[in-house]
């Protein structure tokens, strides 16, 4: 029986230090929080049950119980990911409004007011998890708001002069003027493509820019000024490595795409059938003008 007791003894003391250790990460999670002015009502609701848990479980462990700390790692643990996310979700939101910035100054962006509302009342009501995930959102509607009016400009203008070109023509020419179009129209979509492509190309570098900002005022904090801890420094940095590796995937493909949109490389087919519309259209005046001479 005695023996029994002190390995159960023992068990319980370790159980308890291990529990504790959990608990002060925790503190240190909710202190890196404060550090970077981010909510911490819901992570603190987790740390409250922590330690409550805790102090339950250790007073049955001095009333030689069986205290089990299985919730206060538990509750431990979620403060750390919500941590975990509200430093990402802070870091992704700063650089998403600088994107959403820069692209306001060029474009009409009134259409994404609705997401863009969204993203900031998840991470005001501290729903950093979807925050994350609605920035993604973000970015795919800003381009395709970007991409939309973009295309509008394009086709009003190409439209406006394929409209006085028709009226300009005379009706002998309508043959050639369709395929004139048509090659308008190829040359405009390849130059809406590239357009696209360059602004998104822009977008990235703008991103990459932001987080090397990012890197060296996280690097000076806490080299320089002392104003952050390791365990911040630590995950910060790795955030910001991996959102520029993810940068860097992407900028070779995009690149690539640009190349096959250039837009000197137009469809050789396209041309070869104005030049033959052209003949056919000369072969015909020159036949009509020589019936009327032999008359």
């Amino acid at each position: 029986m005695l023996g029994s007791f002190t390995i159960s003894s023992a068990y319980s003391t370790n159980a308890s230090m291990a529990a504790e250790s959990n608990l002060t990460m925790a503190q240190s999670c909710i202190d890196r929080m404060i550090d970077l002015d981010i909510n911490i009502t819901r992570a603190n609701e987790s740390f409250i049950l922590a330690k409550q848990q805790y102090e339950a479980q250790y007073s049955l462990q001095l009333r030689a119980g069986s205290p089990k700390y299985d919730l206060v790692v538990q509750y431990s643990k979620e403060v750390c990911d919500i941590s975990d996310s509200a430093v990402k979700a802070k870091d992704e939101l700063t650089i998403f409004l600088e994107s959403y910035d820069e692209a306001a100054r060029n474009v009409n962006l009134s259409d994404m007011d609705e997401t863009y509302n969204l993203i900031l009342r998840s991470y005001t009501e501290e729903r950093f998890e979807d925050t994350l995930d609605l920035i993604q959102e973000g970015y795919s509607r800003l381009s395709e708001v970007e991409s939309s009016q973009t295309a509008g400009r394009l086709f009003y203008e190409t439209t406006s002069r394929n409209i006085k070109k028709f009226f300009v023509d005379n009706w002998l020419k309508i043959l050639i003027f369709v395929l004139i179009a048509s090659l308008s129209l190829f040359l405009s979509w390849n130059a809406l493509k590239k357009i696209f492509i360059m602004k998104k190309i822009r977008d990235l570098r703008t991103r990459k820019d932001s987080l090397n900002l990012l890197v060296k005022k996280t690097q000076s904090d806490y080299f320089r000024t002392r104003k952050m801890s390791e365990a911040e420094f630590t995950v910060k940095m790795k955030t910001f490595t991996d959102m520029m590796r993810d940068i860097d995937r992407q900028l070779p493909r995009l690149n690539e795409d640009l190349a096959r949109a250039d837009l000197k490389k137009v469809n050789k087919k396209v041309i070869r059938k104005i030049n033959k519309a052209k003949k056919s259209s000369l072969i015909r005046k020159g036949a009509r003008n020589g019936k009327k001479n032999k008359r």
